[in-house]
């Protein structure tokens, strides 16, 4: 067998000069592409069919067939060119897989392609294979499927740039193409299945366990869920009595064939993982490509520092706190903020970058079991965020998943940091602090400490020690370094309508995330009283001028991080009048007495 495809390093530039090189000195022969500038093809031909995916024929004119590994003609093509393309021509025992969209992933379901070397195209994926036999194999026709091998046509490679708007990037996992046996694509028969010396009937109650068991049986032989799915049909006719409607069948079959089989799959040889350094959206609190988790009482501004994070991030703009200056997309599952009269106005005041594209949002609740998880892998998939925001964890648990429960949880958290290492993209979840206070500020985060154990990273929010309307922004964890140091920032309003915008501070090398939580010597266990005296205070000043709009209120209470639930506690306690009018509620002070 000939040297097998291996991704190097230096494939993995976003120079595109440099990649090519890189191809080309592996072996792989090159050709130049047309590139795309803002969303047209750089070949110049209006409405062109095949944009950013066609040979430039000055120095291709016969297509692939001209593809070059001289270094020479590609420096000169690429200091002309800069913008051009890389078009990749599998030679040799090497098979690329161009896997496009839904239809072609339907294809291969079946197929259990191992595990391999692949990167993200504009609506799929390209997966990368060495096999043996491919000079006198002829590809199978798969819906939504092409197969580029033998010097036969060629695929776009990273770090092109596709008409989307998007690049080619080689995902991250395995390094080396996996070897494949090309009798996978030979089409399977039927399993025939002979019943005739049974007589033994299976009746309702065990009808589920007696084809789960047989399926499993199936899998554990490496047979596909598609011939599971055949064989389950003839047995449920056969043996069950009444038989399964086939629907329940076909259910049987997908989730046996989900199981981790076989041992090649679930295990990998550790020669193979190649050490990768880490990467950060920000230093040193934030890596790329993980779970972090940020932690507080609510109303305590989590959701204002994630909004001044987000204007940060879709504008390319420094924060004072940390040395890496990115820019990207942002896609937010946001449960408690309107996205009308909260997100985008407080995103505005901010200073984010609102415009078409930049950041996307959760248009309804949905909780993220398995199909909510596919359904965030599909939108991370398309809109490539640098950060995706989860506010709060709990809204969006499933009614049969229990935040204390640590399998629960570790089931969870396995899912969310899978599309994080996938998709090379930070996630931030959000959620409470428990009520008891006992500890370090490590354990303090609600629900169960299988939580704290998933996360890379963790944050933890409160009003710092010495001047309560400062908050403080703790590093309670870290896998990657050193803990960061305490992060301080102030809630203030540029405009009328009360929105917050956060005021960074700086840092604060002397407090540290279990300081933040220590109660005072003169209070207990528990959230602080404090937040209650505030309220009262703030609305006491408030309606002292007359009454207010609730709507105006409630901004006003954002704007300085009250829980709105503690504000009409609290206005209950101070008999606030609340007169509706039409649409509106006008809140006001109870007439003083004697007057």
């Amino acid at each position: 067998m000939r040297k097998p495809f291996r991704l190097m390093e230096s494939m993995r530039s976003p120079d595109r000069k440099a990649a090519a090189l890189a191809y080309a000195e592996a072996g792989h022969p090159i050709i130049a592409l047309y590139g795309v500038t803002d969303g047209v093809c750089d070949c110049g031909v209006p409405a062109c069919s095949h944009p950013g995916k066609h040979p430039m024929t000055p120095f291709f004119p016969h297509g692939f067939k001209d593809a070059t590994t001289d270094p020479d003609k590609l420096n000169r093509i690429f200091d002309k060119h800069p913008n051009v393309n890389i078009g990749l021509v599998p030679t040799g025992d090497v098979l690329i897989v161009d896997i496009d969209g839904s239809k072609g992933e339907a294809s291969v379901a079946a197929l259990n392609l191992p595990e391999t070397l692949s990167q993200r195209t504009g609506r799929g994926r390209h997966c990368v294979f060495t096999c043996q036999g491919l000079d006198a194999w002829k590809a199978p026709n798969l819906e939504g499927v092409d197969f580029r091998y033998n010097g036969k046509g060629y695929v776009v490679v990273a770090p092109s740039g596709h008409i989307c708007g998007k690049r080619y990037r080689w995902r991250h996992g395995p390094d080396l193409a996996a070897k494949l046996n090309l009798q996978v694509f030979k089409p399977r028969r039927a399993v025939q299945v002979d019943f005739s010396m049974s007589r033994k009937k299976v009746g309702e109650g065990g009808r589920n366990t007696h084809l789960a068991s047989m399926a499993g049986v199936l899998r554990a032989k490496g047979t596909p869920e598609n011939a599971i799915a055949e064989s389950l049909a003839a047995i449920n006719q056969e043996m069950c009595d009444p038989p399964l409607p086939q629907r329940e069948v076909d259910k049987i079959a997908k989730s046996v064939s989900s199981y981790p089989t076989p041992s090649e799959k679930a295990f990998g040889d550790l020669a193979y993982v190649k050490v990768e350094e880490v990467r950060w959206l920000y230093r040193p609190i934030l890596p790329r490509g993980v779970v972090t988790v940020l932690e507080g009482d609510p109303g305590i501004g989590k959701s204002n520092f994630t909004m001044a994070l987000i204007a940060a991030l879709t504008t390319g703009t420094s924060v004072p706190w940390s040395p890496d200056v990115p820019k990207g997309v942002v896609v937010i599952l946001s449960a408690e903020d309107d996205p009308a009269r909260v997100l985008k106005p407080r995103l505005i005041a901010n200073g984010a970058d609102v415009s078409k594209g930049r950041i996307w949002f959760a248009q309804e609740l949905f909780t993220l079991d398995e199909s909510g998880l596919d359904l965030l892998r599909q939108k991370i998939a398309e809109a490539t965020p640098a950060l995706v925001v989860i506010d709060p964890l709990v809204a969006y648990m499933g009614a049969g998943t229990d935040v204390h429960k640590a399998t629960d949880m570790t089931q969870f958290f396995v899912g969310l940091a899978r599309i994080a290492r996938d998709s090379d993209c930070a996630i931030l979840v959000v959620r409470h602090l428990r009520k008891s206070r006992q500890g370090d500020a490590l354990m303090q985060g609600h629900g169960s400490v299988a939580i704290i154990g998933s996360v890379r990273s963790a944050l933890v929010m409160a009003r710092h020690p010495q001047d309560a309307e400062v908050r403080a922004l703790g590093h309670s964890k870290s896998n990657y370094g050193p803990l960061g140091p305490t992060i301080t920032f102030t809630l203030t309003s540029r405009s009328r309508d009360g929105v917050p915008v956060v005021k960074w501070l700086g840092i604060d090398k002397n407090l540290t995330s279990d300081q933040l939580l220590q109660a005072p010597p003169n209070q207990g266990p528990g959230r602080p009283a404090r937040e209650s005296e505030d309220v009262r205070a703030f609305l006491e000043a408030l309606l002292a001028t007359g009454a207010r709009d609730s709507r105006a209120v409630r901004l006003a209470a954002d704007a300085r991080s009250f829980a709105w639930i503690t504000v009409r506690r609290v206005a209950k306690e101070l008999n606030v009048r609340m007169v509706r009018k039409g649409t509106s509620s006008f809140w006001s002070l109870p007439s003083k007495k004697g007057t």
